[in-house]
């Protein structure tokens, strides 16, 4: 089976507006959750970016709700590095975007609006419905391929990848512009993950501490995905990335834990392949079933000593783009060779990275569990 490569990334988010400025803020350690002004959740990781009109144009920007602007943000990056022009592809080229809680920012304006008696926005409709970023990126880039957008919790992002592969393998696109994107600091959205009680009303994002929960983040991850004869056709070997290995999705129901613990190994070995890994991306739940049972099904898996980090707990799990930014961060620390810091207390039997550490790497497992029982992994490796 032909290889799928990675040729581009971008990202935005609480570490910064870039590849780069996200990056080096990461390294540091240091905690970007910051207090909000909103109701229900009181901390979260916020992006900090006055304006975005150095990337979409005015015309368009007026369009565009929150998330879809950070989406494109993004996804331009991510173009720009992979350096192809989408006009000379334009039916070649996919969309595939993972989301979970949409526009839900411009939702509230337009209920607000309707409370005081003001005029609505005419993009009211188009700007908070979840497949927005993909409509808007279309109409920015002039892409004509096919465009998906998947809604399926914190696994989102890692969905619309394995969308994305299942279309590049039948050569149906060239090229697929994928990841995930949320905007969810605002009080319709922070209301609603309040009332799960998934999330943390507090500032700390630890894992296996007191086990109160995620800190809800914003922001973006995106990946330009070819299939290896197409990107060697553009760019030189040196240029691709990474590449992806394996995919594997499973859904065990919430309550069975002994089933969930099958399904989850079962997710684990289908990515994997019974294939050695070097570090484990944790999904960090921040809850004590979920993260031992993970846990226990990658030591069952990939044996005791494999190595385990969590860097969304420095800025916050962004739901939907959790596992597409994960993955842009595995990139990047097997390519610098560190392993990023995990704010974690210790767990017994674990090898859990809970500072910067240098470590040659050459593979990385990236997981992902969503709400209601749905788990995932993502394979990836240094391209060979």
């Amino acid at each position: 089976m032909e290889k799928i490569v990675v040729t581009g990334m971008g990202i935005i988010g609480p570490c910064g507006n870039s590849i780069k400025e996200f990056w080096q803020n990461l390294q540091t350690g240091q905690s970007h959750i910051r207090k909000v002004n909103e109701k229900g959740i009181q901390y979260a990781g916020v992006v900090h970016k006055d304006s975005f009109e150095d990337v979409i144009h005015r015309r368009l920007l007026v369009k565009c709700a929150r998330f879809s602007k950070l989406g494109l943000v993004a996804i331009d990056e991510a173009i720009k590095q992979a350096n192809f022009k989408i006009s000379d592809y334009p039916d070649k080229v996919g969309v595939f975007i993972g989301n979970n809680s949409a526009g839900w920012d411009t939702l509230w304006d337009g209920f607000n609006s309707m409370k005081d008696h003001t005029p609505l926005s005419p993009h009211l409709v188009s700007n908070w419905f979840p497949a927005a970023v993909q409509g808007h990126a279309s109409l920015m880039y002039g892409m004509r391929g096919i465009s998906k957008t998947i809604v399926a919790d914190r696994v989102s992002g890692l969905m619309a990848i394995k969308n994305a592969i299942k279309y590049l393998r039948k050569g149906r696109i060239d090229f697929a512009i994928v990841g995930g994107v949320e905007a969810p600091v605002n009080s319709m959205s922070l209301e609603f993950y309040d009332s799960i009680d998934q999330y943390s009303r507090g500032s700390q994002y630890r894992l296996f501490a007191e086990n109160k929960g995620m800190v809800i983040a914003e922001g973006a991850g995106f990946l330009i995905l070819e299939r290896e004869e197409n990107a060697l056709k553009r760019v030189n070997k040196e240029s691709i990335m990474a590449q992806i290995d394996g995919i594997g999705v499973g859904y065990s129901g919430d309550y069975n834990d002994d089933k969930a613990l099958s399904i989850y190994q079962h997710v684990i070995r289908r990515a994997t392949d019974d294939h050695p890994i070097d570090i484990v991306y944790l999904s960090g739940i921040a809850k004590d079933r979920e993260d031992k049972m993970e846990v226990t099904a990658i030591q069952k898996e990939l044996g005791r000593s494999i190595v385990f980090c969590c860097p969304k707990t420095t800025f916050g799990h962004t739901v939907g783009a959790s596992a597409p930014m994960d993955i842009i961060l595995s990139i990047l620390s097997m390519k610098e060779n560190i392993v990023l810091k995990t704010h974690s207390d210790p767990l017994p039997e674990t090898n859990i990275n809970r500072e910067p550490t240098e470590k040659h790497h050459a593979t990385a497992l990236v997981l992902s569990q969503g709400y209601g029982g749905i788990k995932g992994a993502i394979k990836l490796s240094r391209y060979n």
